[in-house]
This record gives structure tokens, C-alpha cells and sequence, in this order.
């Protein structure tokens, strides 16, 4: 017969125990775990994926322009030369080109611009140091090349050349408007410029060029 002693002998039990070095267990701190769970939520908010890569969208309409990325598609199409685009932002970008169009304009040295990434660009350099000092006048530039190109203008330097004509130009931009007046059929010419257009529309959004110009005089 069992003593009650040799009885409490025979049971043990299997406590559990602390680790030894409780410090050297990884952690998480509160600003990893608030990533983490932010970024859970923007995945679930993604749902459409990419069948080609990992990329995904919240709609539909990004992912169809995304897949242009994959396919080479380009549906969008100038009407005034042979480019085409497969981004409509950077296609309504171009098509200022033609019109000269600038809706973008700087709020400390009132220049207009046709993107609003080259207006961004633009007043970057208003924050910058600008070395470079013109000979001819008080303006300064924080780029050699900008400087150049302004000290044209007083030199009447104008290293841009149509090659289908003798005019040149100051800047590119006004070379690549200029050359858009050689191609042919251009029924619609503008009765303040001698720019021509293949389609109304287009002449009347050049024809708001002129107006804005002239009210700012």
C-alpha cells in the first residue's frame, strides 16, 4: 500500500518557465507594428492586380493605363504630327506644345509654364542659390545652362535652327512650335501669328494664347 507521501512523489508538475534572457527575444517597436498595419490596409484597399507583375490598383482605370506599360500600346494620337502616347497626361502635355498653351503660372515671378511638372521644376529654383549672374542685366540663374540661354536673348544668340527655313530660335520649345507651321495641311492659320492648324479646336485653343498675352499687358 501507497503512502500518501510516496503518491505526491510520483506526480509532476510541468510549470511553465520564463526564458533566460527574456532581452534577447525579438520585438517589435510601436512605429514598425504602425507601419506594418498600414500597410495591410493599403493592400486590401489595391485589389486589382497586374496579371504581368506584383503591381496593383484601386482602379480599374490606372491598371488599364499600367498595362500599356506591358502591351506598347499608344492610343493616343496627335492630330497635329505623327507622335502618339500611351499616357493621356503626357499626351495633353504634348498637344501644348502646338497650341502654346501655358496654364501653369508661377506664383513669385508670374512665368508660365505648360505642365504642372515643369512648374514644379521652375519654382524648385526660386529656393536655390543662384551664382550665376548675368552680364547684362540684374537676373541670376542657379544653372550655367539657364544663364546661356537668357544671355541669347541680349546677344541675340539663337543656337535653335529650322532646317526647313532660315529661322532660328532662343529656346527649343519655340523651335518645335515654329516647325509645327511647315507641315502640310494646315487649313486653319491664326490671324495674330503665323502658325497654321489642321483642325479648328486646335486653332482656337492657340487663339486663348494670344488672349491671356494680351491681357497681361
Amino acid at each position: 500500500m501507497r503512502t500518501r507521501a510516496s503518491a505526491s512523489q510520483e506526480v509532476r508538475l510541468e510549470l511553465p518557465t520564463e526564458p533566460e534572457n527574456p532581452a534577447k527575444l525579438p520585438t517589435k517597436r510601436p512605429r514598425e507594428v504602425e507601419r506594418e498595419d498600414i500597410s495591410s490596409r493599403n493592400s486590401k484597399k489595391l485589389k486589382l492586380s497586374c496579371p504581368q507583375c506584383d503591381k496593383c490598383f484601386k482602379y480599374s482605370s490606372a491598371l488599364e493605363a499600367h498595362l500599356r506599360v506591358h502591351t506598347g500600346e499608344k492610343p493616343h494620337k496627335c492630330d497635329q504630327c505623327e507622335k502618339n502616347f500611351k499616357d493621356q497626361t503626357l499626351f495633353m502635355a504634348h498637344k501644348r506644345t502646338h497650341t502654346g498653351e501655358k496654364p501653369h503660372q508661377c506664383t513669385k515671378c508670374n512665368s508660365w509654364f505648360p505642365t504642372l511638372n515643369s512648374l514644379l521644376t521652375h519654382e524648385q529654383s526660386h529656393l536655390k542659390p543662384k551664382p550665376y549672374k548675368c552680364k547684362h542685366c540684374d537676373k541670376s540663374f542657379n544653372d550655367k545652362n539657364l544663364l546661356d540661354t537668357h544671355e541669347g536673348v541680349h546677344t541675340d544668340t539663337k543656337p535653335f535652327r529650322c532646317t526647313q527655313c532660315s529661322e532660328s530660335f532662343f529656346l527649343k520649345t519655340q523651335l518645335v512650335a515654329h516647325q509645327a507651321t511647315h507641315a502640310p495641311d494646315k487649313p486653319f492659320p491664326c490671324n495674330q501669328c503665323e502658325r497654321s492648324f489642321n483642325k479648328k479646336e486646335t486653332l482656337v485653343a492657340h487663339i486663348r494664347v494670344h488672349s491671356k498675352q494680351a491681357k497681361k499687358v
